[in-house]
């Protein structure tokens, strides 16, 4: 049954702030491009989900690019156009198409979300229960059965979103209309404006992982950091701006190049294979940094440093049998060596792989797989990936949970914050949410990421049935 709803938002109480004056990008650095070729032939459309999958159009079909696999698996030969992509709960992917949402559970059928959308999807997320979708309408929050659409003073939200970092101790979605850039948020009063600054005409915006928004405008790009604003120029007017949630840093693209930006300074792309450009829907950065670009002829993935992935399993997964594992280096050229941990015990290591065998050596426990790669020059990576092992045992609020937040999560969302989680029934109403924001390292809010063990008592005193 399709259950829809208007909300209009509205600031209340809020003085707007005043554009901040473009001040020269700091274009300190020239770098070579890193680039590895992920499939051949002509892509069109290609974006990154969990576990370092990717759904793309290659030649016209629509296929999933595991990197388990060297050959493509194919969805569809003559595919939809593929404009996003996001994983599932359950493991299953929802894929934004030309043709409608699709999901991907075994075999390709019609997602029945689509059913509640005026119009194809241009643009799907999900952070814990809910799932963000963005159309030529504007853009609404799919939770619970029902499809919630949100504008702002009446205008829709159609400009493309970013899942933020919280804002007043809120967890906030970026995006624009005609008014401006705006940060919602679900507030003690339901959904509405968290932050905003109006006046401005954006194009993109990501948000990374250290929280850093940037919106792409016609005479440059708007940042907000620790809940300032600031704003570059830049030569091109075109630019967009690209992000990884659980990684730090943003991509800068337009037709005049490409850059790496850590919010404070530039890199320039050089020495990009040939051809390179951005695909013209579906743009994404994977969880280790890594952007796809289209080639010439190609599909390739571009990395600003030498950079490790750990490939074949999802973070903090649980495993009961024998699986393999590989470091995904890029570049992928000059490698010397690979060496693999495991709660710092080596590993043996053959073709960049292992095999992580529970029953051999493996306590039911949490546990941290490190991944170095070294490459001619001597250069290092490090990629990690966090597993669990069985049953990691039981937690209660009072004995495991509780101390955990008072330790980690207190110090901004206690007392008269937005968003309390000072208690029992506000963790088992937001468990979702607080589980996907602690795995994908977006929370705590500048501080270390949560430990797989800590995250391990989230998840056993939500299976215990939150005792």
């Amino acid at each position: 049954m399709r259950v829809f709803h208007g909300i209009l938002l509205s600031v209340v109480g809020c003085q707007a702030p005043s554009l901040p004056d473009y001040q020269p990008a700091d274009m300190r650095f020239s770098v070579p491009a890193l680039a590895d070729t992920v499939a051949a032939g002509s892509a069109t459309g290609a974006v990154s989900v969990d576990g370092f999958q990717i759904v793309a159009n290659v030649d016209g079909a629509l296929v999933v690019l595991d990197p388990r696999s060297s050959t493509p698996r194919t969805l569809r030969a003559v595919g939809p156009q593929v404009w996003g992509a996001t994983s599932l709960a359950d493991g299953s992917t929802l894929i934004a198409t030309d043709e409608g949402l699709l999901l991907d559970d075994v075999y390709l059928q019609p997602s029945p979300v689509q059913a509640s959308l005026p119009s194809p999807a241009l643009q799907v997320a999900r952070r814990g229960g809910a799932i963000w979708i963005r159309t030529a309408e504007g853009l609404s929050v799919w939770r619970g059965g029902a499809l919630t659409s949100l504008d702002w003073d009446g205008a829709p939200l159609t400009a493309p979103f970013a899942l933020g970092a919280a804002e007043s101790g809120i967890d906030v979605v970026w995006t624009a209309n005609a008014r401006g850039l705006v940060a919602i948020g679900e507030t003690t009063e339901g959904w509405a404006p968290v932050a905003t600054l109006k006046g401005v005409s954006v194009s993109s915006v990501a948000v990374d992982g250290a929280g850093v928004m940037v919106a792409s405008t016609p005479d440059g790009l708007i940042v907000r950091r620790e809940g300032a604003w600031s704003a570059w120029s830049l030569s091109a007017g075109d630019a967009r701006v690209l992000a990884n949630p659980s990684r730090r840093g943003l991509w800068v693209a337009s037709s005049d190049g490409l850059w790496w930006t850590d919010s404070t300074y530039f890199k320039g792309m050089v020495s990009l294979p040939e051809g390179a450009m951005l695909p013209d829907a579906a743009l994404s950065v994977d969880a280790v940094g890594r952007l796809l670009v289209a080639g010439e002829g190609a599909l390739v993935r571009v990395a600003d440093r030498p950079t490790v992935a750990v490939v074949g399993l999802r973070n903090l997964a649980s495993i009961d049998g024998e699986t393999t594992v590989a470091a995904q280096s890029t570049p992928a050229d000059g490698v010397t060596s690979v060496t693999m941990t495991v709660d710092a015990a080596p590993l043996e290591v053959t073709d960049g792989a292992t095999t992580l065998d529970p029953f051999e050596f493996l306590d039911d426990a949490t546990h941290r797989l490190e991944a170095v790669t070294t490459w001619q020059d001597g250069v290092q990576a490090v990629g990690v990936l966090d597993f669990t092992v069985g049953s990691v045992g039981a937690a209660t609020w009072v004995d495991n949970v509780e101390p955990l937040f008072q330790a980690r999560c207190a110090k901004c969302h206690a007392g008269s914050t937005q968003t309390r989680l000072d208690s029992a029934e506000a963790w088992e109403t937001n468990v979702d949410l607080i589980l996907d924001d602690v795995t994908q390292r977006r929370m705590p809010l500048g501080g270390p990421a949560l430990t797989g063990a800590e995250i391990s008592v989230i998840r056993a005193w939500q299976e215990g049935g939150f005792p």
